[in-house]
């Protein structure tokens, strides 16, 4: 891997997020790099620290500034986790040591100097790469009903790391606090236990997960692409045939595919996708721009029912 792209957990990350599948992590501005990651210790160290409190006199005003308790054990644990970066002939070896540093930042005292232990690296050069591989995976099936009789199945791999991590502007930035990402691996969409779809990770090639909407009399089911990069398609429930919907030419969408899926009308005899967007109309004119388009299912032929327009610079308020 040539470049080190990883989410943040403790509850900072919730997204679905795939480690070396091609996905990238969001890029966040560098105000936000010491805040999310000690967001991160502070929830490690709520939960998990043990040491505990002593009470001393108060200095008097006189004394010598005295170096806090926990400044050895900070220091021993900074030292730690660059000798595990810097350890790439033995990666069992620096693994172990993450694992420690993890373990030592977890019996922290409340009020330790948690900035010292966000350390750089240079993500270009590949100095994590040893390190990237979960010390832990564990599979998950979740389910859900997207309509009365059909359910959607999906299978997560929730993979934990010995460390935190960002990259932000070219630069690379960790922490010793477990973080767990949650990647998926597979849908189907089932109804009443038979197969009518599914999607499986295909590590060779970039994986296009799907957003289902079912139709009212539950004969068809949108099929529209995660990403917004793919045609919509119609998939019938009966015969497990898809059909795709093609858009129109037009500039200044949103989305790479300019079709989104809007709503299914109550007859099911169609559903509603919309397509948002700006342009310039005329010197300093920036104009924002929705249409809505009606698709037959059957055929995934689609006409435009609706155009508004209104000025970019104002909120959007849109009649429907």
């Amino acid at each position: 891997m040539g470049s080190f792209n990883v989410p943040f957990t403790g509850g900072i990350n919730k997204a679905r997020i795939s480690i070396g599948e091609g996905i990238n992590m969001c890029k966040i501005v560098s105000s936000w790099v010491v805040l999310a990651i000690l967001s991160a210790a502070s929830q490690c160290l709520a939960q998990g620290a043990t040491a505990t409190s002593t009470t001393t006199a108060p200095a008097s005003p006189n004394s010598p500034t005295t170096m806090p308790a926990s400044a050895p054990r900070v220091a021993e644990i900074r030292a730690l986790v660059k000798d595990a970066i810097a350890l790439k002939s033995d990666p069992n070896q620096a693994q172990a040591m993450m694992v420690r540093a993890c373990e030592l930042t977890a019996k922290l005292p409340p009020g330790s100097d948690l900035k010292t232990l966000i350390i750089e690296f240079d993500p270009a050069k590949g100095e994590m790469n040893h390190l990237m591989r979960p010390t832990s995976t564990e599979v998950l099936d979740e389910k859900k009903h997207v309509s009365p009789h059909i359910e959607l199945c999906e299978k997560f791999a929730s993979n934990t790391y010995p460390f935190s991590g960002m990259v932000d502007n070219g630069k690379g930035f960790i922490f010793p606090t477990p973080m767990t990402d949650k990647v998926l691996k597979e849908q189907s969409l089932q109804r009443e236990g038979r197969v009518i779809f599914s999607v499986v990770s295909d590590p060779r090639k970039e994986t296009r997960w799907k957003e289902y909407y079912v139709s009212p009399d539950e004969k068809f089911v949108v099929l529209q692409d995660s990403q917004r990069a793919r045609p919509i398609e119609v998939l019938s429930v009966d015969t497990g045939k898809t059909v795709a919907v093609e858009a129109p030419k037009i500039y200044g969408h949103h989305y790479i595919h300019p079709f989104g899926f809007f709503k299914w009308d109550s007859d099911s005899k169609s559903f509603i996708v919309e397509i948002s967007g700006t342009y310039v109309k005329g010197p300093g004119q920036f104009l924002a721009y929705r249409e809505l388009w009606q698709v037959d299912p059957g055929s995934g032929k689609a006409k435009q029912v609706k155009r508004q327009e209104q000025p970019w610079a104002e909120k959007m308020k849109w009649d429907d």
